[in-house]
């Protein structure tokens, strides 16, 4: 039952595939232009792209927070779940720019 189900589904992948080379032989790349852009178009990426200033300035205050004292397993999971999470929101900024 399951090696024929696997033929099938192998049988399916495989034209898919033959379909998709056969549809990208016909595009004709010389004929394809650019859009045009102009200094709005370039502004408006660059606004886009900006950092959010109060995920900035909550990120610096949580950085900036001392690692508790307490020894219970359920403080310190929040502490570093929560800076792991701000990290994480300030890795993706840096990405977008």
């Amino acid at each position: 039952m399951i090696p024929a189900f696997l033929l099938g589904c192998n049988i399916v992948l495989m034209s898919a595939e033959t379909l998709a080379s056969s549809a990208a032989d016909d595009i004709n790349i010389e004929n394809i232009e650019a859009p045009h852009r102009d200094v709005k178009d370039i502004l408006k990426l660059v606004e886009q792209t900006k950092p959010d200033l109060a995920i900035v300035e909550r990120a610096k205050k949580v950085m900036a927070t001392p690692l508790p004292v307490s020894q219970d397993n359920e403080v310190m999971n929040h502490f570093y779940t929560r800076r792991s999470r701000l990290r994480t929101k300030i890795s993706e900024m840096l990405e977008k720019l």
